[in-house]
């Protein structure tokens, strides 16, 4: 048990942490045989899943906030939270109805914090949805001229991408303008606002 407390260290959130049932490590540890697996103490591979649960905790919410400031388009909150944890945008995941926050920031036409986002990380102009689309899908779909700007500056070959129907986001657009009620050259997607 010695062993696990050292291990730990300074984590006292993860010794004090408690499980479904309200068992700490402690009780884990005692309800276990101390028995060797792959060079493991029992009572080791305990509290590190248990460090991975208070992990994946503070994950959820790091990603929730992420999200939110995607929704909202607030380039200070996504600077602050980049700040707080540098790897959150290489480890966030298709979150919200299988959307990315750029597929987020694309569908609410934040130009800004589409722009901050793909600064930090230019790969997301290319990452798919559950749908096999890009943002620029999106952006196309609601005609964020200056949004769909910005994923091209990060990634021409973007608008290229077939989705799992063979369209690209340009056959979007142009169904948006067929269906517009603007006037002039361009419809829907020049038209924006």
């Amino acid at each position: 048990m010695r062993s696990v407390v050292d291990d730990v260290g300074e984590h006292d959130s993860v010794i004090n942490s408690k499980d479904r049932d309200g068992n700490t490590i402690f009780h884990l540890a005692a309800a276990v045989k101390q028995k060797e697996t792959h060079g493991y103490q029992r009572s080791d591979i305990i509290a590190m899943e248990l460090y991975q649960r208070n992990t994946a905790s503070a994950r959820e919410a790091m990603d929730k906030k992420l999200y939110e400031a995607s929704i909202s388009g607030n380039v200070q909150a996504l600077q602050a939270l980049t700040e707080e944890d540098g790897l959150l945008l290489h480890i966030v995941s298709l979150t919200w109805l299988g959307n990315t926050l750029a597929h987020i920031a694309a569908m609410c036409g934040h130009r800004n914090f589409t722009r901050a986002l793909l600064s930090r990380k230019p790969t997301f102009a290319s990452e798919l949805d559950s749908l096999g689309r890009s943002p620029l899908y999106a952006v196309c779909v609601k005609g964020h001229v200056d949004v769909i700007q910005e994923f091209l500056q990060a990634d021409k070959s973007v608008c290229k991408f077939h989705d799992m129907d063979g369209r690209t986001p340009f056959h979007f657009a142009a169904a948006r303008d067929g269906n517009s009620n603007d006037k002039g050259a361009g419809g829907g997607v020049e038209g924006a606002d």
